[in-house]
Order: structure tokens, then sequence, then C-alpha cells
């Protein structure tokens, strides 16, 4: 997990299409999008739109994946996000082949990050 704010995107050269990324994140447009999935570059690179109250810690669970990677950005308002390392993960389902990604509980030491808009 890398966690830093959108001004030093450009620090990340070896993100695959950054340059897309940059040019998507700078539409004007952007707080009015309504597709569930817009893509960039086929489904090589696409964005998930989600407008969502999040859930309480209790409620959520850590994911990964072993082929994709997510960008995730908070738009509006602000986010409590938490992350952990591998070693503090506990399945708690099969890892998901088609769909790239396997959930997770973990032991009790994630950290908290409170991630604000446009950050």
């Amino acid at each position: 997990m890398i966690y830093d704010q959108l001004s030093n995107l450009s620090r990340y050269s070896f993100i695959p299409h950054l340059g897309a990324i940059r040019e998507f994140l700078n539409r004007k447009d952007i707080l009015d999008l309504k597709e569930p999935e817009i893509p960039i570059k086929g489904k090589g690179l696409f964005v998930r739109v989600l407008k969502f109250t999040p859930k309480s810690v209790v409620e959520n669970s850590f994911e990964t994946h072993q082929h994709h990677s997510d960008l995730q950005v908070v738009l509006k308002g602000s986010e409590l996000m938490q992350f952990t390392s591998d070693g503090q993960l506990i399945p708690k389902t099969e890892y998901d082949l088609k769909g790239d990604y396997q959930f997770f509980h973990d032991k009790g030491a994630a950290l908290d990050v409170i991630v604000k808009e446009k950050e």
C-alpha cells in the first residue's frame, strides 16, 4: 500500500498508465460521473465510481489482489481507511481468481488513516 497525496502522483512513475490516470483525475466532471464502471484503457485500466456511506470498521474486511492494484481517491468528504501488513491478516474467504480478490480479517494491528478529499 502506498499512502500519499495526489500532488505527489508523479513520484510513482513505475505505475502503468500514470498519464492516463492523471488525465482522468483532472476531468472537470469527475464529481458528476454516474456510470458504475468507466474504461480508460480497455480492461487494463478502468474506474469504478462508488458513492456510498462508509461502514463501521467492524463491518469491513481487508482486501488483497494478486494481479491488479487499486488507486483509491476520496473526491468529497473524508473516509477512515485502515491498513496492515500481510502477516496480520487472517483469511475470511478463498482467493477469487476471476475477480482477483480475497477478503481478510486482521489480528487487531491495523493502522487508521483518515483520507480527506482530493488528497
